[in-house]
């Protein structure tokens, strides 16, 4: 089978054809009487709106995803936010997304729409097109999604610790085409066009000195296209729609993606080159739990504007989130060569239940380690004018601790914390960043 609907008879033909008479009536019959359940209905549909974050409205739409429906900033103040996705069923071909935000400080109303189309089966081919405008917190990771265009990055929380002013006003118009070669191998090609300029420009300076005329650009235009290959052996991908969906079998993740700035192109004034590669592999210890081990490293080839560097990412929220530096502030480090490893080892039940009393919680232990190292050529530091010192990881930034998960009651067991501490660093921007922290995770599963 390689589509949704490839099998779907009238139940006529199955009566004719299937072999079974009376017995597979009453499965049948137990079947549609189990689906019909309102109490069963509810704990299904409960369960799928906690863990997608989307609420079903009539047979068509979705409202989601609600957890982000309030945040705050400095520049937006509160921020309130409504998104829409089309749902029929996980397996529909096409799949569109809208949202609208308004930040009650700034007074400014943002929005995204966003299309994916999946054309063939097999082999499977899809297609998608985005347009955003919004403030966009570009510190909070290296590999900028242009192939997924699900508006998810995002760093807005209503409790958040320092300052969140280096926001980016993005006006940009995504396309991609997404192309299986085999089973978990996938091609994809991409282009942006995006509008740039600083969303609070007294507190946060995006500015750029051409290197060959002299000019001084505030704001700027930027069109960059590239590609990304993608290989995820031993994924088991089920669902027949334009979003698939994945196992829980452990599989590792390797990409490489090159990124061409191009000047040129309506107003776009930047020529570069960017490589990057990210490698994600699990690695089970046998009895004593599995490492998750990471690796991300990029180069910036030519001079490029602060947007299209490679930042370390930072998480200033008191939550976790995957690959970043929960105790670095956005933009504390700036490079356009860099590599990056973030290891956890998670225990299971490994330790605590040799522990007497802790055995009964269920808690599950995990310790982690990360690190940042990067460096910034002098040809990008004098063609970028910010009012940010610019500063890099030169000598090696590491963030450890150790984390409590399976937090919970009954079988709803899905809070995690973590304690971190960092190496010592240059802090030069903004508020004194903290040398401890908790962090807390929330990640719904049943």
């Amino acid at each position: 089978k390689i589509s949704k609907n490839q099998f779907r008879k009238e139940d006529s033909y199955w009566d004719t054809h299937t072999i079974g008479g009376t017995d597979l009536t009453k499965t049948k019959r137990l079947i549609a009487e189990v689906g019909d359940n309102k109490r069963i209905k509810m704990i299904g549909d409960l369960t799928d709106i906690v863990t997608s974050g989307y609420i079903p409205i009539g047979k068509y739409m979705q409202f989601g995803r609600f957890w982000q429906a309030f945040s705050s900033n400095n520049v937006d103040g509160l921020r309130l936010r409504a998104g829409f996705r089309s749902f029929i069923s996980t397996d529909d071909r096409f799949r569109t997304y809208v949202y609208g935000a308004y930040g009650l400080k700034d007074k400014l109303f943002k929005y995204g729409v966003s299309g994916k189309y999946l054309i063939s089966y097999r082999p499977r081919i899809g297609i998608g097109a985005a347009y955003q405008d919004d403030n966009l917190q570009l510190g909070s990771f290296v590999m900028h999604d242009d192939t997924n265009l699900d508006f998810e990055k995002t760093t807005n929380f209503i409790i958040a610790r320092g300052e969140n002013y280096y926001l980016t006003r993005n006006k940009k118009i995504q396309g991609v085409i997404n192309y299986d070669i085999a089973a978990n191998i996938r091609l994809s090609v991409f282009g942006t066009y995006q509008s740039l300029s600083s969303a609070s420009e007294e507190n946060f300076l995006i500015a750029y000195r051409n290197p060959k005329t002299g000019d001084i650009l505030r704001d700027y235009d930027n069109f960059y296209t590239g590609t990304e290959l993608t290989f995820t052996p031993g994924r088991k991908v089920f669902g027949y729609g334009v979003e698939q969906r994945y196992g829980k079998k452990l599989f590792s993740t390797y990409t490489l993606k090159y990124t061409k700035g191009v000047s040129g192109i309506s107003h776009s004034q930047f020529d570069y080159d960017k490589v990057q590669i990210l490698a994600s592999k699990p690695i089970p210890m046998f009895g004593y739990g599995i490492l998750h081990a990471n690796l991300e490293a990029g180069k910036v080839l030519g001079t490029a504007p602060l947007i299209a560097l490679a930042p370390t990412p930072a998480n200033q929220s008191y939550s976790t989130a995957k690959n970043t530096f929960a105790l670095l502030d956005y933009y504390d480090f700036i490079t356009d060569t860099y590599i990056n490893g973030y290891f956890e080892h998670h225990f299971d039940g490994f330790l605590f239940n040799r522990v007497p009393f802790l055995q009964k919680t269920r808690f599950k232990s995990l310790l982690f380690g990360r690190f940042a190292y990067g460096t910034l050529s002098e040809k990008n530091k004098t063609a970028n004018m910010s009012n940010i010192v610019f500063n890099s990881p030169e000598k090696l930034y590491w963030e450890y601790g150790f984390g409590i998960e399976n937090i919970g009651l009954g079988n709803f067991r899905f809070i995690r914390l973590d304690f971190v501490w960092r190496s010592d660093f240059n802090d030069v921007n903004g508020v004194r960043n903290p040398k401890f922290g908790i962090r807390l995770g929330i990640e719904p599963s049943f």
